[in-house]
């Protein structure tokens, strides 16, 4: 039964049983698409903040660094 369904509308039996599982825990909301993007939690606040510096200041030192062969 459910491999007909599969086929007729095109979808694997993995995905008809993630919504199977959706819609037994959430009702409907469970067929709301969902990013597949990761979460900004993936990478934790220390690392993030660290990019973040290191980001700043190689831009101040490419500031600097142009600023000092203009004059």
């Amino acid at each position: 039964m459910s491999q007909d369904l599969c086929r007729e509308h095109g979808m694997s039996r993995d995905t008809f049983s993630r919504y199977v599982t959706r819609f037994r825990t959430e009702g409907t909301d469970g067929f709301i698409r969902r990013s597949t993007a990761p979460a900004c939690s993936v990478m934790g606040d220390t690392v993030a903040r660290q990019l973040t510096l290191d980001r700043s200041l190689r831009d101040q030192r490419l500031t600097n660094h142009t600023l000092s062969a203009r004059s």
